[in-house]
């Protein structure tokens, strides 16, 4: 019998901060709980076994992350990047894989399409 599938598309969000910058805890695949910082993690994505539905989502994911360092350009070069890669769990074989390889494959392209 096959895990259910707890993925789904996010939302499309607009991070554009009013007045003050917005937090990093705006990006979907950002958790962070009301109180403290136990659990708190920049890589939280739901379980699945779907990889290409994760596949998916992870390239949305990253089209959030691209427009959220647009908007918020004091971000850049403050390693957020790496903050969100130390958090993943790069050894999970499960198709929960497929987030990952969907966020770096279009961080990919965009790079390569502005090189």
């Amino acid at each position: 019998m096959a895990a259910q599938s707890l993925a789904t598309v996010p939302a499309r969000r607009d991070y554009k901060p009013e007045v003050k910058p917005a937090s990093l805890s705006a990006l979907p695949f950002v958790f962070r709980p009301k109180r403290g910082f136990k659990n708190a993690s920049n890589w939280r994505v739901p379980p699945t076994d779907d990889y290409g539905l994760a596949c998916e989502i992870g390239r949305e994911y990253a089209a959030h992350f691209v427009q959220f360092m647009k908007d918020n350009p004091y971000y850049v070069g403050s390693n957020t990047l790496g903050a969100i890669v130390s958090a993943i769990d790069f050894k999970d074989e499960s198709g929960a894989k497929g987030y990952w390889v969907g966020f770096f494959s279009h961080l990919e392209r965009l790079i390569y399409a502005t090189a």
